[in-house]
């Protein structure tokens, strides 16, 4: 059998996979305690090593900078 969705199927499984979606992301944010998810010190380093040198960071740099870098 050959079945297809009719387009309003499809906008309404769209909307179903996306509200599962913005579920589960609002639920990990709430969970996670705030800059003790596994990259968030990188990230805050990173705005502060931008505002201290009005740059991006490089590969070059010292640190968790390269990393943020890459």
């Amino acid at each position: 059998m050959n079945q297809t969705l009719t387009p309003r199927a499809t906008r309404r499984l769209l909307a179903l996979i996306l509200g599962i979606y913005a579920l589960l992301a609002v639920a990990y944010s709430v969970a996670s305690p705030p800059f003790e998810t596994p990259d968030e010190n990188l990230h805050y380093f990173t705005a502060d090593f931008i505002a201290r040198n009005g740059r991006l960071p490089t590969t070059s740099d010292p640190g968790g900078m390269g990393q943020e870098a890459a």
